[in-house]
């Protein structure tokens, strides 16, 4: 981690191409554990994780994969609701589950149903209502995947030079 002396620590995370909006939030913590243990936004706090917990499909990412499933299974009902009898989603997840789970799951299998989700999910994109309380819907979305994500990491990741 850069030298908090000289450098504040969200230096790092320029370092690691945050978003702007996540690196102006974050100067106003003294530690990355410090904001890491308020931060709200599950999105950001996946993303980060995601940047320093190895190489994919290497077991320091089963924590990840875990977390990310949870997170998209809060969008699952309302997915099945709009797409009734369209398992894709949901078998990708569990797929997925079982391999951060640590059962030995082919790549090829995983690229299968991952490739069928995405096709699945992008269709759903296209036809998503625009409700009035969307952005209050996404916020209470975005904290529960914080504290998803914190179930699975209680302390910030190591951000590695």
């Amino acid at each position: 981690m850069t030298d908090s002396v000289t450098t504040h620590w969200t230096a790092d995370l320029e370092r690691l191409s945050a978003c702007r909006e996540a690196v102006e939030w974050a100067k106003a913590y003294y530690s990355i554990e410090d904001a890491w243990q308020v931060c709200e936004r599950g999105d950001w706090m996946l993303w980060l994780a995601g940047r320093v917990s190895g190489k994919p499909w290497s077991d320091s990412r089963r924590p990840l994969t875990a977390a990310a499933v949870e997170c998209a299974r809060l969008a699952l009902p309302i997915y099945e609701q709009r797409h009734p009898g369209d398992a894709r989603v949901r078998e990708c997840l569990d797929l997925f589950a079982r391999w951060a789970g640590g059962e030995a799951i082919a790549r090829a299998e995983l690229g299968r149903v991952r490739t069928a989700a995405t096709a699945a999910t992008s269709a759903a994109a296209a036809d998503a209502d625009d409700a009035d309380d969307a952005a209050t819907e996404r916020a209470l979305t975005l904290r529960s995947c914080a504290d998803i994500v914190r179930s699975h990491y209680p302390h910030a990741p190591e951000i590695t030079p």
